[in-house]
Formats: structure tokens, C-alpha cells, sequence
């Protein structure tokens, strides 16, 4: 299938009415099917909306060749055409375009029930979607290309073209739910499949790039355009009549001549209908053949994505329990280490003498402090293994971890502190770090007066370990610090 660029512009530059008919084609289901809809199922206006829009687009032709995605202008440019056609209408002939209405509804065929619950509100709900989500449906369903044919309109893979179809389709059914619209993403799949697209009446392409090619060299626009609505497949004759009267009576010599041409060119048209008829039909009967198996194909790649997706996120459970597990072991391991190394410590070393109260109370913070700080860093550690190696940046997004890891532990001591008490000073990677040991992760924001008049504040490094530090001479922790902070690296 050739681009659509390519058409455009070889009908551009050279004036080709071979590729122009090609492109009418290859895009009249589309227009023809959106138009229908719009107009509520009035044949014969769908059959003039189409026959202006690709006559917009043979005169816009040149500005049509620079990054557009044609099959999204022409459903936007036809949704828009129709809509001015309806308001037209109806203000002029309300009961002949109920009568018109009336009279397409009883000779088509019903849809089926999600067809008919989803067709009036199908169109409003396209226009919310973003521009590439709304390209690759139209291009999917509505003039049902395949996906290497889709992703090569928008410029990916066939890959990514399924997964850009299968998200604009989650999205338009969202949309449709919130208007009562109540189905599956499978069932609007087969929907717009089965109904979105509806084959013009034969011959309609071939008399709509006659009449648009004429009415693009047409410089004269307002006589022009309504020569071309009179003139649909229904009634040829009578607007072949009316034209050739109205342009003798009320334009010049040159448009006249024009005129005739354009006739001409139709009933040249009208005599290669019956070999059209014969192709469309047998097209038609192919296109209803792959339509099932299409439909069949994208189901069990749609199930066989979400069965991996299911996949993927049991063995990331999996992992990050065992993670969780084997850190909370690794704690629990240094904890009896510590303890054990804090007996075996009492019982080599001589007893001191017995603290005073007030001692006791300020060992007990310091403790209380070291513990508090170890166990915040131990709980950033967990988050960054489950966040690409990243400590952070606040107490908050390590929350739950802190508070699961708190209900575990047997021995907690935090002695009323809380995290508004202390301040992140490293928030980036930990592979990032050269030497943990020397690097502080969290501070306290407030010093602390010791016993000896001094002042004191509690550090926690990258490496797990905690200390408490006094302030220098000069009562300042700034130059201990500097040596010891490391910024983050750039996100």
C-alpha cells in the first residue's frame, strides 16, 4: 500500500489523478462510515460531506505533505464537515431529514446491541482523546489497517503500535463508561471492528476524485461547491441538470467551460462503475474474512500481555519479599552480635562506678538517638533496593517500611523521637558513595547539651552505623560536617 505522503505529494507537485484516486481509496470507508454516523444514517448527506471533504483535501493538498498523519486530519475534518452539514439541515429541512432519517433506518439492517449502545456517543468520545491515541484507532478500526501499516503512519514499531492501540482503547472505553456506556475492552474492540467501518455505495469513490480533482482547479469557490453537493450518486442525473442550468444562467463563459468538463469527467466515471463494482465486492468479501480473524489475533495477544504483565509483577513481589526478609534477618543477626559483644565487653572490663541519675537519663537519650538514627538508615537501605539503588529525599516515602520494621523489633527504643527531629543530608544513589563509613545520611537538626557543658548532635551514615558527636572548641559541628557530606547527584 502506498503512503499517503507520497500520494499527496505526487498529486501536489505533479497534479497526478491516478495517485489522488488512489488516495480516495484508500481512506473512503473512513469518511465515508464517520460522515454516516454523524448524519444519523442519511445516505445521501453522508455521500455529500464525503464528496467535500476530499475535495478539501485536493485543495489543501500541498499543505497536507509536512508530518500529518492523514487519517486523523480526514476523521477530524469530516466529523467537522458533517456537523455543519447537520446544523445546515436542520434548520432548513427538518422534516425532510427526518423523513430521510426514517426512510435509512428501515432499509439498513440493525446494529447489533454494543454497536447501539456505543454508536451516539462514539464520536464526541474521540475527540477527548489525545491526538496520536485517536490516530492509531482511526487507523485500526476504522479504516482497519494492520499493525506494521499502523506503526509505519506513526513512525514505530509493530509492537509499539499494538500497545498504542490497546491504550487508546482502554482510554475510549473509560470515556465511554463515564457516559453509561457499561462494556469491556473486549467487547468495544469487536464493536468498532465489526461496525465503525462502513463501506461506501460502489462507484462513490471513483465519481468523488473526478468531482474533487475538478473542483480543486476551480478558482471560484462559492458556485462551485454548491455544484458539487448537488451532484450525489443518487440522483446524478437531476444534479448533472442543475448544474449545467445554473452555471448558464448565473457564472461566466470560463467557469461554464469548467463546468462541462467536470461533467464530462463524471460520465466517464459513471462507464468504468460496473468493473469498480466487481472489485469492491470481491475486497469486501476479503476484508470480511480477515475482520474475524483480526479480531481473534488481537483477543490473545491482548490476553498473552496482560498474562506477562501478571507474570512480571508476582516475581517482583517474590523478590521484594525476600529482600525484606533477609535484611530484617541481617539485622536481627547484628543485634545479637552487638549484644553479645556488649557481654562479653562488661565482662573483660572493670564495672564503672555507678551513674547518677542524670547520667543515666542523658545515656539513655544518646542510646535512644543512636538507635533511632541505625534503624532509619537500615530502613532507607530497603527502600533503595526497591527503588533503582536511590535512598529518599524524605521520611515520608520510607514510612511504612519504618513502621513495619518498628513493629518487628522486640527491643525498640525511640524515646518520643520522631523524623521532624532530623534532616536527610544524602538523598542520591548509594553506588554513588566512595566511602560510606565517612558519609553522613541523616542529621540531627538540633544540638543537644551535654553534662560537661559541651554540645552534641546524633549522625547516621550510609553504611548503617550510627554515632553521636560533640561539638568542637569552638562549639560548631561545620567543619567536622563538611568533610563528611557528599550532595546528591543530579535526578
Amino acid at each position: 500500500m502506498t503512503n499517503d505522503l507520497q500520494l499527496l505529494q505526487r498529486y501536489a507537485d505533479e497534479g497526478s489523478d491516478e495517485a489522488f484516486r488512489e488516495l480516495v481509496g484508500q481512506h473512503l470507508q473512513l469518511v465515508y462510515s464517520t460522515a454516516l454516523r454523524i448524519v444519523a444514517g442519511d445516505t445521501h448527506l453522508a455521500q455529500d460531506v464525503t464528496q467535500t471533504v476530499f475535495t478539501d483535501v485536493a485543495r489543501k493538498a500541498s499543505t497536507l505533505t509536512c508530518g500529518v498523519v492523514l487519517a486523523g486530519w480526514l476523521y477530524r475534518h469530516t466529523c467537522f464537515t458533517a456537523s455543519k452539514a447537520v446544523r445546515t439541515e436542520r434548520r432548513h429541512r427538518d422534516r425532510e431529514k427526518e423523513a430521510a432519517t426514517m426512510s435509512a433506518l428501515n432499509d439498513n439492517p440493525g446494529p447489533d446491541a454494543a454497536w447501539q449502545q456505543i454508536a451516539p456517543l462514539l464520536d464526541d468520545a474521540m475527540h477527548r482523546l489525545g491526538a496520536r491515541d485517536r490516530d492509531a484507532l482511526v487507523l485500526r478500526y476504522f479504516e482497519q489497517r494492520d499493525l506494521r501499516t499502523l506503526g509505519l503512519a506513526l513512525g514505530t514499531s509493530e509492537d509499539a503500535a499494538q500497545k498504542r492501540v490497546s491504550r487508546a482503547l482502554e482510554k475510549l472505553r473509560a470515556l465511554l463508561v463515564r457516559r453509561g456506556a457499561a462494556l469491556s475492552s473486549a467487547t468495544l474492540a469487536a464493536a468498532l471492528a465489526g461496525a465503525a467501518a462502513q463501506a461506501g455505495p460502489v462507484g462513490l469513490a471513483a465519481s468523488i476524485s473526478t468531482t474533487a480533482l475538478a473542483g480543486a482547479a476551480t478558482t471560484t469557490t462559492g458556485v462551485t461547491l454548491t455544484l458539487l453537493k448537488l451532484m450525489s450518486l443518487t440522483n446524478l442525473k437531476l444534479g448533472i441538470a442543475s448544474a449545467i442550468l445554473v452555471a448558464g444562467a448565473a457564472t461566466p463563459m470560463v467557469l461554464q467551460h469548467q463546468t462541462i468538463q467536470k461533467l464530462e469527467a463524471d460520465n466517464q466515471a459513471l462507464r468504468t462503475q460496473t468493473q469498480l463494482m466487481d472489485q469492491l465486492r470481491a475486497e469486501n468479501q476479503q476484508l470480511a474474512k480477515s475482520r474475524v480473524d483480526a479480531d481473534e489475533l488481537a483477543r490473545l495477544r491482548a490476553e498473552a500481555s496482560e498474562l506477562f504483565r501478571l507474570r512480571s509483577e508476582v516475581t517482583r513481589l517474590r523478590r521484594e519479599k525476600e529482600d525484606a526478609a533477609r535484611l530484617l534477618a541481617e539485622n536481627a543477626r547484628l543485634k545479637e552480635a552487638l549484644g553479645k559483644a556488649a557481654v562479653a565487653a562488661q565482662s573483660q572490663e572493670p564495672k564503672p562506678d555507678p551513674l547518677t541519675p542524670e547520667q543515666e537519663a542523658a545515656k539513655r537519650q544518646a542510646i535512644a538517638r543512636m538507635v533511632y538514627t541505625k534503624q532509619w538508615a537500615l530502613v532507607f537501605w530497603i527502600f533503595a533496593k526497591d527503588n533503582g539503588d536511590k535512598v529518599p529525599e524524605n521520611f515520608a516515602q520510607a514510612q511504612a517500611i519504618f513502621a513495619q520494621t518498628k513493629k518487628n523489633a522486640s527491643d525498640w527504643i525511640d524515646d518520643g523521637l520522631s523524623p521532624e527531629q532530623f534532616e536527610i543530608l544524602y538523598a542520591g544513589r548509594l553506588a554513588d558513595v566512595k566511602d560510606p563509613s565517612q558519609t553522613i545520611l541523616i542529621r540531627e537538626k538540633e544540638q543537644w547539651p551535654t553534662l560537661d557543658g559541651g554540645f552534641a548532635r546524633t549522625y547516621a551514615f550510609v553504611d548503617g552505623h550510627s554515632e553521636v558527636h560533640k561539638a568542637g572548641p569552638d562549639g560548631s559541628f561545620e567543619a567536622w560536617e563538611k568533610e563528611r557530606i557528599l550532595r546528591s547527584s543530579p535526578k
